[in-house]
């Protein structure tokens, strides 16, 4: 919603770097997990298969929506003042805790991913978020319900 409505695309948090899962990976996980006990009890860490930057995200944002705009990194010092404002307002659109979280990696060390554990193969973002952002796209587009094809 930003790319749509701010001649920029801030970015808090600019550096640091995610790894983006598609939910539907995520439920096969829990699918198989509870249906073998021998495998409750554990910390299974999920991270889809593609390391990106909080500014990767962005501009894939932007290039996924056909808007071409500019990436704005946020300062920390600005974005702490701003979720202070905004964390009091409905809707809490960016919150302290949020700056916290987006202050440090939150990335899976390959040898301690559930997904291989498992033999799963996780997708892709491109495999994914480019149905979402659809209807996002400057003149709008479809929206409905995502069928992931392997």
């Amino acid at each position: 919603m930003l790319a749509r409505y701010l001649p920029f695309m801030p970015v808090y948090g600019a550096t640091t770097r995610v790894q983006p899962v598609y939910v539907g990976d995520v439920a096969q996980v829990v699918a198989q997990v509870a249906d073998a006990p021998e495998l409750s009890g554990r910390v299974w860490q999920l991270g889809g298969p593609d390391v990106m930057t909080m500014q990767d995200i962005a501009t894939f944002v932007l290039r996924q929506t056909q808007r071409d705009k500019p990436v704005v990194r946020v300062p920390m010092a600005l974005a702490r003042l701003q979720a202070a404002v905004l964390e009091r307002l409905p809707g809490k659109v960016l919150t302290r805790d949020q700056l916290l979280m987006l202050a440090q990696d939150n990335v899976v060390p390959p040898t301690e991913s559930g997904f291989e554990v498992l033999g799963l193969v996780p997708r892709s973002v491109q495999a994914c978020v480019p149905f979402y952002l659809e209807r996002y796209r400057a003149g709008g587009g479809r929206s409905g319900v995502f069928v992931p094809q392997r």
